[in-house]
């Protein structure tokens, strides 16, 4: 390890290694400082007893989008094993059940086909879904702020609320509910909509050897351009003179100077735990959102388990109501539920390892206020939850709660404490698209020369690629 590099990254998982392999690729010295972490950072399998499960799971559009994008920037794009999905996912609401396509034609088509009466509105819907999202993609990929006012698409819609949108434009409640699926936030803007669905979602599959063989390709990429990774280093706090960034200084007492430091974590970590001393100035978008993170149970089962709908499909989705962005409204203020909307993934996706055993690997999840979770009675509240949603889930499956072999449950705060990340994908969605490109994302860091990436899921690729154009392009 050197005294000096030009970007230190403090966290291994996915979106730091692609953010220091377009730094390095483009002759940056950088060094990713693991804080005791195996490679791959949250992303990587965590074993419990029997179990093997990731904290993610992950659909990829290797295709295109954002992920496509970089992967290609990265020179991966063909040596990367790739399975689509196709249904994407399957929907169940209490009276009706819906596959969902892969790509968003196809999508466009299938609720032609079931809600023919709504026809004119349903193709003006993906018109603008879909021109908002090429112009997303575009915008995310850019290195030129001003991008946003040459786009008379995006000004129109950029503070549109797309529950809002979705609102005006359809009369169904049943059609509203199903294009709220995979809500993010509910007061997500449309061009941000628009992008998650593109970026994350639709034309979507799986890596073929699973995220730990993504996760080494990536890695060795990133050393075979100069870029060095010390995983079992730890950083102990962030140095600061007049207002910018000066170096880090690691647990064993040394230092090692840079002027540009990128955190796999978010800000709320980074003030807390390594720059307690720093006055925080700018605006808090952390502070505009509910604090809302995952909540899962990891269940084995046997393979008596009827897993007809999960068969090859990224995720099945359970919403008690078609009103989904009412209910996730209620959960991000805390308020009580009589049902959780709830995800469902096969976790042999992520891990191919697990497609060879005698059992059945489910990730049961939904996304819960924290305030939920108070600390001298957490243990208690977390198995209430669990046994809630795992009663959920034996209602959509008979059976499914006497095949259960194992179990584990990951509250909110386990997920803080394995990501560092404190509001989930919370800061980027609360946020329109001007506001991003003004700046406003970063305007969150205390010091200049300091960016964190704060994501989760397919956004890591999104948040790692703009802020490698921004040091590469200050």
């Amino acid at each position: 390890m050197k005294d000096e590099y030009e970007v230190v990254i403090i966290g291994n998982s996915i979106d730091g290694l692609i953010c220091g392999t377009l730094l390095s690729k483009n002759q940056k010295k950088v060094l990713i400082v693991g804080q005791g972490q195996p490679l791959g950072g949250y992303c990587h399998p965590i074993r419990s007893g029997e179990l093997l499960f990731s904290l993610c799971n992950y659909s990829w559009d290797l295709s295109g989008g954002i992920m496509g994008l970089v992967l290609t920037e990265l020179g991966l794009d063909g040596s990367v094993g790739f399975t689509k999905f196709d249904p994407i996912d399957t929907v169940i609401f209490p009276e009706h059940v819906f596959d969902r396509p892969a790509d968003l034609r196809s999508y466009e088509y299938a609720l032609l086909s079931e809600f023919a009466h709504e026809k004119e509105a349903i193709r003006f819907y993906f018109n603008e879904v879909i021109q908002l999202s090429e112009e997303w993609l575009r915008l995310v990929t850019s290195t030129e702020k001003s991008a946003i006012f040459k786009n008379k698409k995006m000004l129109k819609y950029y503070k549109t609320r797309y529950w809002e949108f979705i609102d005006k434009l359809f009369s169904d409640s049943k059609l509203k509910g199903i294009l709220c699926v995979n809500l993010p936030y509910s007061d997500i803007t449309l061009s941000g909509m628009a992008g998650y669905m593109v970026s994350q979602i639709f034309n979507a599959g799986k890596l073929t050897d699973g995220i730990s063989m993504f996760t080494e390709k990536i890695a060795a990429l990133f050393r075979q351009h100069g870029g060095e990774i010390s995983d079992q280093i730890h950083v102990d706090r962030i140095g600061v003179r007049n207002g910018q960034v000066d170096g880090v200084r690691l647990k064993d007492g040394r230092y090692v100077k840079t002027r540009v430091i990128v955190s796999t974590s978010d800000y709320s970590f980074l003030q807390e735990n390594l720059m307690p001393d720093v006055k925080r100035d700018g605006t808090d978008v952390n502070g505009t959102v509910k604090r809302v993170s995952p909540f899962s149970v990891i269940v084995r089962t046997s393979k008596a388990v009827n897993e007809d709908v999960f068969n090859d499909r990224w995720c099945c989705y359970y919403y008690p109501t078609y009103d989904v962005r009412g209910l996730y409204r209620k959960l991000e203020n805390a308020e009580p539920v009589d049902e959780f909307p709830i995800r469902i993934y096969d976790l042999s996706i992520d891990l191919p390892q697990l497609a060879e055993s005698d059992h059945l690997n489910f990730r049961i999840e939904t996304d819960i206020a924290c305030d939920l979770f108070p600390k001298n009675r957490e243990s208690k509240v977390e198995n209430r939850i669990a046994d809630r949603l795992i009663d959920q889930v034996n209602r959509i499956i008979p059976g499914f709660k006497d095949e259960i072999k194992n179990r584990f449950v990951i509250s909110p705060l386990y997920y803080e404490k394995q990501s560092h990340i404190r509001f989930g994908c919370m800061n980027r969605w609360a946020l329109n698209v001007k506001e991003t490109l003004a700046d406003k994302l970063f305007s969150s860091s205390p010091v200049k020369g300091l960016y964190a990436t704060g994501e989760w899921g397919g956004a890591l690729f999104a948040s790692a690629k703009q802020i490698s154009n921004r040091i590469l392009h200050e």
